[in-house]
């Protein structure tokens, strides 16, 4: 069963090049993981695959499944709230539809 979770914001910092993804809890310090991007036809962030290769772990999604188009192996930075679970994700040179106004 896939565990799959929303983004409850989305903020793109354009000085830094980095799209944060928030998913609630007080997230700790951010460490670098490795994760599968979900791509639209034009480039922009779908979704986040954080399961390792046992498919633990959790997707992220902003958009449809079927908006995916392509997938992308990268590393990202995970900020996990105490529980472990993952708080905020960090995503370089990626963007997301309408994440320059934190809105979805």
């Amino acid at each position: 069963m896939l565990d799959e979770r929303p983004a409850r914001r989305v903020t793109y910092d354009a000085a830094r090049n980095v799209t944060t993804l928030e998913l609630g809890g007080a997230p700790g310090p951010f460490q670098e993981e490795r994760a599968t991007l979900l791509l639209d036809p034009g480039g922009l962030l779908v979704g986040v695959d954080l399961r390792d290769g046992r498919d633990q772990g959790i997707v992220v999604m902003l958009g449809a499944h079927e908006e995916v188009a392509e997938t992308r192996g990268d590393r990202v930075r995970v900020a996990r709230d105490a529980a472990g679970a993952p708080a905020a994700i960090e995503i370089r040179a990626t963007r997301a539809r309408g994440a320059e106004m934190g809105i979805f």
